[in-house]
């Protein structure tokens, strides 16, 4: 009788000595493509690197590729691999809206929203910290990020979006746009949301 598992661990044999698998996945669905111990750099498929222990139960043909999903986590700025099971309590979690807040440690964020009553300009600097995440592939480069204007403390009171493509930060470190409206006229400042794509934001304003 044909074993599918003892065939799995024939042909995945060779990753039991190999420090680092590399899964392959499709990074809009999170679906797992297949595990290697080797890097293919002409690959059009996104990679997660971990450990052999982390994944020997797929290797050995114990768990099925098909019960994984990959999928980024905003608090450690970086992708995890989760059982389809934990995907809905992981979503709940991760992916609301975050606010961002005026008070932040300047050493340690990766995005800094520059809001500039005076010269009427929203300005999104990327600091050292989150561009090297671009660089790593840690945060994708096409993702766009967005930021949500809206009464201070109340997000059913809009005032404007401001998207920003990620690949303007290949060039420089701030992205630049006028305000829509003059927030020097509030009584309070507005609160700016997002949906966290990366995992520390601060929101600095200029009067």
């Amino acid at each position: 009788m044909f074993n599918v598992t003892k065939l799995l661990k024939q042909i995945n044999a060779n990753i039991v000595t190999s420090t680092n698998s590399y899964i392959y996945y499709n990074r809009n669905t999170g679906m797992l493509i297949k595990i290697t111990n080797a890097y293919e750099e002409e690959t059009e498929h996104s990679i997660l690197v971990l450990s052999y222990d982390e994944v020997k139960h797929i290797i050995t043909g114990t768990r099925r590729l098909d019960e994984y999903r990959v999928k980024y986590d905003s608090y450690t700025s970086s992708y995890k691999l989760y059982f389809v099971s934990e995907l809905s309590n992981i979503g709940t979690i991760n992916e609301k809206l975050h606010k961002i807040n005026n008070a932040y440690d300047e050493n340690d964020v990766d995005i800094v929203i520059i809001q500039d009553n005076k010269n009427q300009h929203w300005k999104v600097k990327i600091t050292d910290t989150g561009a090297s995440k671009l660089k790593q592939n840690i945060i994708h480069i096409t993702d766009e990020i967005s930021f949500t204007v809206v009464e201070n403390n109340d997000p059913n009171i809009f005032y404007e979006k401001i998207d920003v493509d990620l690949l303007i930060f290949k060039t420089t470190n701030i992205f630049e746009t006028e305000f829509k409206y003059d927030y020097s006229k509030l009584l309070n400042d507005p609160s700016i949301y997002t949906y966290k794509i990366f995992s520390k934001y601060g929101h600095t304003i200029k009067k």
